[in-house]
């Protein structure tokens, strides 16, 4: 991923939450625009919700997907029972 195209979706207004994919299997989650900056080469961004913020650095050239998050939980009803 070219760091331009990243800025692009950090930018976006209104922001969209979205997840982005590691090559090596792990995905983080950038539910706002100010969990994450992006320079030349390389993307940071703070990991999980902690007590301490944890910050993770990634080459950019590691991200191999990124995927938009709905926002929310679907609710499944509950079907009544029947006696």
């Amino acid at each position: 991923m070219m760091a331009e195209d990243f800025r692009i979706i950090l930018n976006r207004r209104p922001f969209k939450p979205f997840r982005m994919y590691i090559s090596n299997g792990e995905h983080f989650d950038v539910r706002h625009p100010e969990m994450a900056t992006v320079s030349a080469s390389t993307v940071s961004f703070e990991i999980g919700p902690h007590i301490t913020p944890q910050i993770g650095w990634y080459n950019l050239i590691h991200i191999v997907k990124i995927v938009e998050l709905n926002g929310g939980r679907k609710r499944q009803r509950r079907q009544k029972r029947t006696a």
